[in-house]
């Protein structure tokens, strides 16, 4: 998949201009607060219909403004597409190639993209929701009705949880949303776990890539307590039986929404005995392994890469911008040091980006 143009209206401190793309690297250069991190939020929310910067979409509208506009045209080799998001107080309104789409499952997937930014480096250490929005922005892309999924048992556990405050919760309908828990959890989390097992698979490569002395691995952990083979039944049962300290306690205690994985370094718990310098390189490696995954399973994704190249040394921003060419996907990536460019290979373009302006520097290294 490749972004060609962006064209935004109000939409943070944006200027309304068209900005094109090169198939290869993308290098947003600029000082800091001028709009870098903008344009990848921009490409960002017309892939996932959602921000990496806030939770409420409304906040990417410019002050003084009530609506923002973000026009995206993409392609997947001869295949055009274009992607029209309207953002106001009332949400988002979406069009895609001429087309209203009304439930965000129709469109999320359709474009494959993965990002970095520094709030990332908190996966290794950090809460689970964290690492649970990781596994669900690759599981969107690479397995259909993923979202769908998630989007019917976030329902079902916030009108279960509602249900469990009630002075008088009924067991039959809590048993009915317990259902719908057991069957979207149970296909939420086996593509959690199969995803982890292919990210587990690549380690080895990113170990050597970035010159990893210590082995490195990935464990997922079911939030139900179940095993792999575990299907519906025993979900539904798990939650039958904590039905009552659940109701004591006024929430859901187990399920998807519980999901969580580990990472270690030679064995040992990265989050304990890791340095910042290793969580920092595994969590870049996690990234680089799920974007091998998708150009695996169908479109390459697009990579957003916010401020990556001060994450790593010259050696190991070399090895990586390497493999990047390698495996051929589009990389927008932002940075305050044009002079990167200089050890990227393949086709590249960058861009100067100044008080919200955007305009092209060249083709090829500075």
């Amino acid at each position: 998949m490749r972004l060609r143009e962006l064209r935004t209206r109000s939409f943070r401190n944006l200027a309304e201009e068209d900005i094109l793309f090169a198939d290869g690297f993308n290098v947003l250069v600029g000082d800091n607060a001028q709009g870098k991190t903008s344009v990848l939020e921009a490409v960002f929310v017309l892939g996932m219909l959602n921000s990496f910067r806030t939770q409420k979409l409304r906040q990417t509208i410019r002050h003084g403004e009530t609506e923002a506009d973000l026009c995206g045209r993409f392609s997947d080799g001869d295949i055009g597409m274009e992607v029209r998001v309207r953002l106001d107080g009332n949400g988002r309104r979406v069009v895609r190639d001429g087309k209203r789409i009304l439930r965000i499952d129709e469109h999320v997937g359709t474009i494959p993209m993965a990002s970095f930014t520094p709030n990332d480096l908190d996966m290794i250490k950090g809460a689970s929701a964290v690492r649970r929005r990781f596994l669900d922005r690759g599981c969107s892309t690479l397995f259909g009705g993923y979202f769908s999924d998630l989007s019917d048992y976030r329902k079902a556990l916030k009108t279960r949880n509602a249900l469990l405050k009630s002075a008088a919760a009924d067991p039959r309908l809590l048993a009915s949303y317990e259902e719908i828990l057991a069957h979207c959890g149970a296909r939420i989390s086996s593509r959690r776990r199969e995803l982890i097992a292919n990210i587990a698979s690549r380690l080895s490569d990113a170990q050597r890539l970035f010159s990893f002395d210590r082995p490195l691995g990935i464990e997922f952990r079911d939030g139900f307590g179940c095993e792999a083979g575990d299907g519906v039944e025993v979900r539904m049962e798990k939650l039958a039986r904590l039905r009552p300290e659940d109701v004591r306690r006024g929430h859901t205690s187990m399920g998807s929404h519980r999901d969580d994985f580990s990472t270690t370094i030679d064995g040992r718990p990265a989050r304990q005995f890791g340095s910042q310098g290793q969580q920092r390189m595994l969590t870049i490696s996690l990234l680089l392994s799920l974007a091998e995954e998708m150009v695996r399973s169908g479109p390459g994704p697009i990579l957003l890469l916010d401020d990556i190249s001060s994450e790593l040394d010259s050696h190991r921003r070399k090895s990586l911008f390497r493999e990047l060419s390698r495996i051929g996907v589009q990389i927008l990536i932002t940075t305050t040091d044009e002079r990167i460019a200089n050890v990227m290979e393949g086709d590249l373009c960058l861009l100067r980006v100044s008080e919200g302006r955007v305009s092209p520097a060249g083709k090829g290294r500075p």
